[in-house]
């Protein structure tokens, strides 16, 4: 049974989606988790990825 707590925690996560890249979005689609984890880095404490 689907509780109203689920139901916000599933609305909670599709808005933290909406602000993402459309590369990022790509990655969780396709489950490619190491992608994602890439493209979830801080580019401030990083730097780019030569492999983007």
């Amino acid at each position: 049974m689907i509780t109203l707590h689920d139901v916000r925690k599933a609305i909670a996560f599709e808005k933290q989606v909406k602000g993402w890249s459309r590369r990022k979005k790509e990655a969780l689609m396709q489950s490619d988790w190491d992608k994602l984890r890439l493209f979830s880095r801080n580019y401030t404490q990083y730097g780019k990825s030569d492999s983007e």
